[in-house]
């Protein structure tokens, strides 16, 4: 049994604003901030940025899946490797062009996944 679909598009807003505020705006821009005063290659710390954030906001899903009951080895790594693929290209969106970018293909996605396809 599936929730309405305006509960799906009610998530879908929540993780296309929220998360990329929290994520990319604020998670993103100080990573980068402090490994920038390591590293000094722009795009090589870019993309280092772009994957840690990539797998905190795969693991970010985790919880409500192990609600769900509990979930083997395999499984885990497919919410990782799933999620963390929309991340990566949400965080090339950001720095690419801009939070706007990021929020609008994160609230696209979802919408696919919470609306369109159930």
């Amino acid at each position: 049994m599936h929730p309405p679909r305006w509960v799906g598009v009610l998530a879908s807003l929540y993780g296309g604003v929220n998360e990329e505020v929290l994520l990319r705006l604020f998670l993103f821009t100080l990573i980068y901030f402090l490994a920038a005063k390591g590293v000094k290659n722009r795009i090589f710390n870019l993309w280092c940025v772009n994957l840690i954030v990539a797998l905190f906001f795969g693991a970010l899903h985790l919880p409500f899946s192990f609600k769900m009951g509990s979930l083997t080895g395999f499984e885990i790594f497919r919410i990782l490797f799933l999620n963390g693929i929309g991340s990566l290209v949400f965080g090339w969106l950001y720095w690419t062009r801009g939070l706007w970018a990021a929020m609008i293909a994160h609230f696209a996605a979802d919408l696919m996944i919470h609306v369109v396809l159930f």
